[in-house]
């Protein structure tokens, strides 16, 4: 089948460079087009058995990414602003290992189309869904092990030098 000739034009094509990488950027910094990248500095690290949880912020301006680091994934999430960061703790220790949560128990990063989710059939189960209503979606489960190692890592964080 042959397709009619696309008007379209690569970047690369009329000699500039192909698209940057805006995927860490801050939102303070214009339009997308024209954002730096970020220079990340570790704030904590924080081991429970197969899992790492990294936290990094931003130097130059105030965004956080919250790395999550097991067997069966890796996930790393971009959080905006100190504030942000600890309201996911404080929803983070929510957990209680006699009693689920149910629906009351959601937290949505802004600015992003992360989810986490309290299981509401079994208490201390956490799910992280990226893209949750979109076409392509994935959903991390994170037992206690895992919650109390994303916890450390960000209570280490956002305490105090």
């Amino acid at each position: 089948m042959a397709y009619p000739e696309s008007q379209t034009k690569h970047a690369a094509v009329e000699g500039r460079t192909g698209k940057i990488d805006t995927s860490a950027v801050s939102p303070e910094h214009g339009s997308s087009r024209d954002r730096p990248k970020l220079t990340w500095g570790s704030a904590a690290v924080a081991e429970e058995g197969d899992t790492t949880v990294e936290v990094d912020e931003a130097i130059e301006a105030d965004v956080w990414k919250l790395s999550i680091d097991m067997p069966a994934c890796y996930v790393s999430v971009q959080i905006e602003g100190s504030n942000e960061v600890k309201k996911l703790l404080e929803f983070l220790h929510w957990a209680d290992s006699t009693h689920p949560r149910g629906a009351v128990g959601e937290f949505r990063i802004p600015r992003s189309s992360t989810l986490l989710v309290w299981d509401d059939e079994t208490s201390g189960r956490l799910f992280l869904w990226l893209n949750r209503s979109g076409k392509n979606s994935i959903r991390a489960e994170f037992g206690q092990q895992q919650i109390d190692c994303i916890c450390s890592a960000l209570a280490e964080a956002t305490s105090p030098s």
